[in-house]
């Protein structure tokens, strides 16, 4: 049946599908560039989380040599080689922790023997070997390659582990504000310094001890090594620090007090700049007999001071350890 002319619907032909395989072909030629683009930016994101943030924590050690641990890494494991341990024992966790060794035979006894003589306390444990993971000297050319119908990824693309962990109180307050200047007072081996640098934070370290700070600079550039730049390593002791006016937004001072710590963080941090502090009490004074009656913090003292206020206190048992927690924010 043929319609009136005026009643006629009009019809688009179809392309040809050569004519279609060809707009397609252009088509995803001009989405070529922007594809590239956008998997830049995201391997750019990537990039920047793997060397501005720490590595992920475990508590596995493995004692093997560097070489053995890249070719054949272990799940979850941490590689410290023994014939290193004695000079990296500030890698290692508070000694209060159980330090799990990997069981690979006299090995792991050698190495819980080491570590016992130091005074820790150790666990061996059984282990599983990362599957899928092949030393790079093997294969190059890429971070993933076939071999035999098996995927092998680089190790150069495998995660890395830490044994050892920042102040988790410090962690918690910090982890809403935002990063500026900061002065880490009795920065022992520097993990509060170096947790706080890879958090994007302008860190100045002061111990007294150079060896304490040379085990920092060792820290920062084996776990956070984007961030060299953003630690200053002060020698010094805290009674003969001195600060300039107003130029820090944190003062952390963690398992040290002394009553200077207080008068730097009134005089060089910034109003609305936090101190924060977790320190021993006269609880754990009296049940320990120590530390000196000097290095113990106050809060009447505290709150009697004209340039800071409390924000938080709270007080308790850690372990063996009885401690207050402390933010006081100036004014």
């Amino acid at each position: 049946m043929f319609l009136p002319r005026n009643q006629r619907h009009t019809f688009t032909p179809l392309p040809s599908r050569r004519n279609l395989l060809s707009a397609t072909e252009t088509d995803a030629k001009a989405r070529e560039p922007t594809r590239i683009k956008n998997r830049c930016e995201s391997m750019a994101r990537t990039i920047i989380l793997v060397f501005m943030s720490l590595c992920e924590w475990t508590d596995l050690l493995d004692p093997r040599p560097r070489a053995e641990a890249e070719a054949c890494p272990i799940s979850r494991g941490a590689n410290i080689p023994l014939a290193e341990l004695p000079k990296r024992m500030h890698e290692l966790p508070a000694k209060g922790n159980v330090v799990k060794v990997c069981d690979l035979g006299v090995l792991a006894g050698d190495t819980v023997m080491l570590l016992e003589e130091r005074g820790h306390r150790c666990a061996i444990v059984p282990f599983e070997y990362e599957y899928g993971f092949q030393s790079p000297q093997r294969h190059s050319g890429g971070d993933e390659k076939a071999l035999d119908g098996v995927m092998w990824r680089s190790v150069a693309t495998m995660p890395r582990y830490r044994l050892w962990e920042p102040n988790s109180f410090l962690m918690s307050v910090v982890r809403e504000v935002r990063p500026g200047d900061a002065i880490d007072l009795g920065c022992g081996s520097g993990r509060d310094a170096v947790a706080l640098a890879d958090q994007g934070w302008q860190v100045t370290a002061v111990d007294i001890l150079p060896d304490a700070l040379d085990k920092g600079k060792d820290l920062l550039r084996r776990y956070a090594p984007a961030s060299v730049g953003k630690v200053r390593w002060q020698a010094c002791d805290i009674a003969l620090f001195d600060a300039p006016a107003e130029s820090a937004d944190l003062v952390v001072c963690n398992l040290f007090f002394d009553p200077r710590a207080t008068e730097i963080a009134a005089s060089a941090l910034r109003p609305g700049g936090l101190f924060v502090c977790e320190t021993f009490t006269e609880t754990h004074r009296r049940e320990h007999n120590s530390p000196q009656e000097k290095r113990v913090v106050s809060r009447e003292a505290l709150e009697r001071h004209p340039s800071l206020t409390i924000a938080h206190w709270s007080e308790g048992w850690s372990s063996d350890r009885h401690l207050a927690r402390i933010v006081a924010r100036k004014l």
